[in-house]
């Protein structure tokens, strides 16, 4: 069997239909206890024959596996594997699928709410704090002074440290643009 293996890895096509004439009736064992909506018998089997070919191409004969085990595993890994993601799509819902009382699930939602604003506005906002932590004490200061306060908050800071208010203006605005920077 090694021989014919190797043989199928290489390339050889009649050796990969020996092989998968040995396994068919695994194949046909297999696919008779899977049930899938929309997969018939020919379906499965296919799906089979094609976990058999890949078994052929990933086996390692030097690890010492049986390959008849190998083989097995991987066909019926790979049906599992398939009833995994039908029921995950079937999970999946449209907003635009008519339901049961003939009604689209987006009419229900309330259209004053949209979610790309809403994702984009979270990840901006995460951003912007990211950015504001590598800020020193001082420019945090002065954001709070700009920002924070309602009325006069750049004249306050201003003679607060006792520098021109020009000078803190040009200071908030070098501060904004480097807060650009970091969040792009």
């Amino acid at each position: 069997m090694q021989e014919i293996i190797k043989r199928a890895k290489k390339g050889d096509k009649s050796a990969k239909e020996e092989i998968l004439n040995r396994y068919m009736p695994l194949i046909y064992k297999a696919s008779s206890k899977v049930f899938i909506i929309g997969y018939g018998d020919e379906d499965l089997r296919q799906t089979g024959v094609k976990s058999v070919l890949e078994a052929i191409e990933k086996y390692n004969p030097e690890r010492n596996t049986n390959f008849s085990a190998y083989v097995k595993t991987a066909v019926v890994n790979n049906f599992r594997y398939l009833i995994r993601g039908k029921c995950r799509e079937n999970y999946v819902k449209s907003l635009n699928e008519v339901q049961e009382d003939g009604f689209e699930l987006e009419a229900h939602i309330s259209m004053d709410f949209n979610l790309e604003e809403y994702v984009i506005e979270k990840d901006l906002k995460l951003k912007l704090r990211k950015a504001l932590e590598k800020l020193t004490e001082e420019e945090k200061e002065l954001l709070y002074y700009a920002f924070g306060k309602k009325h006069g908050g750049l004249t306050e800071y201003a003679e607060k440290k006792d520098i021109s208010y020009r000078k803190v203006y040009n200071f908030k605005n070098s501060l904004i643009n480097k807060i650009r920077k970091y969040i792009v």
